[in-house]
């Protein structure tokens, strides 16, 4: 049948382990905090990556409008050079040789062309330049892969365009530049600048001589945000005009952001910036003198991208941490657990009466002072219970052997009483004297229930013993006691003198074959303000050897519980009072032996001084002195 303590300890093992307590506040206290911390700097990290990316993409969105900004700079310088040209046979100016009628068509086509070419060669960006005067003049300028102009759909198509200045840089939107006898499925922006006579203040703001057109190509405004990088960052880059409503230049096929929006219907402020727009950021910079807005399109893909990887990368370490986290924490628990595992398993073993259980624990924190305090309560419950069923046991054995002589008392006393008379009857004294000793020393070993004595009652028991052995051996060996009168009702426990004489009768006085004496002496000393009272018992028989001494003396110092196994008979017989002294009085008293081989033997005895009333520890009763 289990105890209650393994009972308990199987009904909340599961739920109360404290390794799994420990390992689930530490995990906690670790873990979410980590995954709290890491989440924020993430996060963090994330809307920094983002801002920063926007930074970024504003920067080339800048330069990428700066540099068509600089594009229309220098076609609008072309456009202005109209004016500052002029011929070089005569050194009139273009106005004059517009307005002159004596000029031949060739003069005039050969002047406009070296102006034409001019323009042309001026800027790499420039397609095609041409010329139309108030005659409906053609006069154009191409690269050789560009191709020749069809005059009837040039002047188709430039008669579509409104003016709404006479002075000012016109760009039309971007169209197809179908005009063209050869690449005519190429897009175009054209730049248109009417030349004003500028002969006299009044005609320069009033009479047009002509309009000089400019085509670009829109691949041209590719080279230009190339030089950027731009389009290999950014989801598309592109040129809204906001006059005309229409894309002048888009850098990617695929622009869902873009494609997805109404240009024409967003707010853009005037000083750039960025909008959130669905799926995405379009980043935006006005470009100078012109109705054109830069834009760069970002996608929420692109910008996940741009950090996807150190995401990545952090939830990976994050994961790793964790993992790493959660095995220290249980392997923390564990060896925290560990102990207290081993203490509480001692404990079971300790209750299933197992008290040589100990603990030892390579450690120098409370657990180590609680696994002590139960590695003394183990020895102090063993030692107690060592020392209370011992002194039973022992207690049953003498009562054991009292009662093998008290079976029928009264009958023998009766039949000894018979043997004593019969004896006297036929003249043997002797024999009648020793059947009286021999009949005093029953009445004493069974008479009495108490397993304490007054000295004088044992003396009186070693005397008749005495009695017996001198009549048996004829005198040869003497008893004399010398004890103060004041000590004979000191209280001793019973029978502690007989078995010494004994032995040294037996042992001591008859191997000498010669006459003998027994002394028998008493006092008290005072030992650390303790008095004492000291029984000697001295023989001159043949004593003891060194090595039977040294053996002796051994036993007498093992522990009480130990078992005694490989002694004489005679040895267990002083083992045994030494160990009844020490289980009444304590392990500060008991006996003590000294021999001299060819001298004699000593046997020392050390009890308390206990006098006038001795409460009995065995009955629990009080005797009078």
């Amino acid at each position: 049948m289990k105890s209650v303590w393994n009972k308990k300890s199987d009904s909340f093992a599961g739920r109360h382990s404290i390794f799994i307590k420990l390992a689930a506040i530490l995990i906690v206290v670790g873990l979410v905090p980590l995954l709290v911390i890491g989440g924020i700097m993430l996060n963090r990290f994330i809307g920094n990556m983002q801002k920063i990316l926007l930074n970024n993409t504003e920067q080339m969105n800048y330069s990428a409008a700066s540099s068509v900004e600089g594009i229309l700079r220098d076609i609008d310088d072309q456009t202005m050079s109209l004016y500052r040209y002029y011929t070089v046979d005569d050194y009139s100016y273009l106005h004059d040789l517009l307005l002159d009628e004596t000029a031949t068509p060739n003069k005039k086509s050969a002047n406009m062309n070296k102006m034409l070419n001019r323009i042309l060669n001026s800027n790499s960006f420039i397609k095609c330049a041409y010329f139309i005067d108030n005659g409906k003049n053609l006069y154009y300028s191409s690269h050789p892969d560009t191709g020749v102009l069809n005059r009837e759909k040039t002047l188709d198509h430039i008669g579509g365009y409104e003016w709404k200045s006479f002075s000012d840089l016109h760009i039309f939107p971007t169209h197809r530049a179908d005009y063209y006898y050869y690449d005519s499925d190429t897009m175009v922006v054209t730049f248109a600048r009417r030349y004003m006579n500028t002969a006299t203040i009044w005609t320069a703001s009033s009479e047009v001589l002509g309009t000089l057109y400019i085509d670009v190509a829109v691949e041209q405004f590719a080279a230009a945000v190339e030089k950027m990088n731009v389009d290999q960052q950014i989801s598309s880059f592109c040129i809204l005009d906001t006059e005309n409503d229409q894309l002048i230049y888009q850098s990617s096929e695929r622009a869902p952001v873009i494609d997805s929006l109404d240009l024409t219907s967003l707010l853009f402020s005037d000083n750039g910036g960025y909008l959130a727009v669905p799926n995405g950021y379009l980043v935006y910079n006005f470009i100078p003198k012109s109705s054109w807005i830069a834009i760069t399109a970002l996608s929420d893909q692109e910008m996940t991208g741009s950090y996807e990887a150190y995401r990545r990368y952090t939830l990976t370490l994050l994961l790793i941490a964790s993992f790493l986290l959660c095995l220290t924490a249980l392997f923390f628990s564990r060896q925290t657990s560990k102990p207290i595992r081993q203490l509480k398993s001692a404990m079971i073993r300790i209750e299933n009466g197992r008290l040589d259980t100990r603990v030892h624990l390579n450690r120098s924190d409370e657990l180590s002072v609680l696994a002590d305090g139960l590695n003394h309560m183990a020895e102090n419950l063993n030692s107690y219970i060592q020392k209370s069923y011992v002194a039973e046991i022992k207690q049953k054995e003498t009562e054991l052997e009292v009662l093998k002589v008290q079976i029928q008392p009264h009958y023998l006393y009766n039949t000894l009483e018979v043997i004593k008379m019969t004896a006297l009857d036929h003249g043997d004294h002797d024999a009648a004297d020793m059947l009286n000793s021999l009949s005093h020393q029953l009445r004493y070993l069974i008479s009495s229930p108490s397993e304490v004595v007054m000295l004088k009652e044992e003396i009186e028991n070693i005397r008749n013993y005495f009695k017996i052995i001198k009549i048996r051996y004829e005198n040869r060996f003497q008893l004399e006691l010398c004890i103060p009168e004041e000590l004979l009702n000191v209280w001793i426990p019973k029978l502690i003198l007989q078995p010494v004489v004994e032995n040294s009768v037996q042992h001591g006085l008859l191997p000498a074959k010669g006459a003998g004496k027994i002394s028998i002496t008493a006092q008290t000393v005072t030992d650390r303000d303790t008095s004492c009272l000291v029984i000697e018992i001295l023989d001159n028989g043949l004593g003891l050897d060194a090595d039977r001494l040294a053996f002796l003396q051994s036993l007498l110092k093992q522990d009480i519980s130990e078992p005694v196994t490989d002694a004489p008979p005679e040895n267990i017989g002083l083992k045994n009072v030494h160990d009844r002294i020490r289980l009444y009085y304590g392990d500060g008293y008991g006996i003590c032996i000294e021999s001299w081989p060819g001298l004699g033997t000593l046997v020392q005895y050390r009890l308390p001084v206990l006098n006038g009333s001795y409460i009995s520890q065995e009955k629990g009763g009080t005797q009078d002195a």
